[in-house]
């Protein structure tokens, strides 16, 4: 065994010589994501530092509209970016994200004082001058109900309160998909309306988990239904 372990007052193992610690490496406030309306358009990628190891994103959502990440640009064994998807029909397209990426540290920073751990392979697993990952509290279980026929979706949320943690970011996984399809627009004219699960913030000491139109078109030929993937979600509430 190498290195050191600790643990929280709740039993939590926070370092540990068999696992590397995940550090801040980048972030921006303000960011402008949107959805053109289109099912070839409803996401932004926003570009990152280009890394082989995997990151983690928390993002503060917008008070207006769903967002969600939902995936990461990868060309040549590298990270490049990550994919926010936004609410695209009852808005106007258009929202604003914090976010803070923390990837895991393999390698020494340059404070001169504090503490650095290293594992059997002699690569840094803690180093006390980055600034580390922090879980304030895991809500999992979150069961959103399956969604109605449109242009219902809106009807099926579950709110989450935090009183004591305030402002936080947050990391939503997994995320549900839905299509639904309805007529009525014309005698030839069906609609065909696709649905993830994203996160909108209502307060500094709560946020929506919920349904969000995501893409939308219309075609001459379907049928009325409503079906879907929607799994348990675990929502993790951190502190930058």
């Amino acid at each position: 065994m190498y290195g050191l372990q600790a643990k929280s007052d709740n039993d939590i193992l926070i370092l540990d010589g068999e696992y590397y610690n995940y550090t801040l490496k980048g972030g921006g406030d303000n960011q402008a994501v949107a959805n053109a309306g289109g099912t070839a358009t409803y996401h932004t990628l926003v570009n990152i530092t280009n890394t082989p190891n995997v990151p983690l994103v928390m993002v503060r959502p917008d008070p207006e509209v769903f967002t969600l990440v939902e995936g990461f640009a990868h060309s040549n064994n590298l990270y490049t970016g990550f994919y926010v998807a936004v609410q695209g029909w009852g808005s106007d397209g258009n929202a604003t994200i914090d976010w803070r990426l923390y990837e895991a540290i393999k390698t020494s920073g340059y404070a001169s004082h504090g503490i650095r751990l290293r594992n059997s392979a002699g690569e840094v697993f803690y180093d006390s001058s980055y600034k580390p990952f922090k879980v304030r509290q895991v809500i999992s279980d979150i069961q959103v109900p399956d969604i109605g026929p449109p242009p219902l979706w809106e009807d099926f949320y579950m709110d989450i309160n935090h009183p004591t943690i305030v402002n936080p970011f947050y990391i939503l996984i997994p995320h549900g998909l839905w299509r639904g399809c309805h007529g009525g627009l014309s005698p030839y004219a069906w609609a065909h309306t696709w649905f993830k699960t994203g996160l909108k913030k209502l307060s500094s000491t709560s946020v929506r988990v919920g349904w969000f139109c995501y893409g939308y078109g219309v075609s001459s030929s379907g049928g009325a239904g409503s079906q879907g993937y929607n799994p348990k979600h675990t929502l993790l509430i951190c502190e930058e």
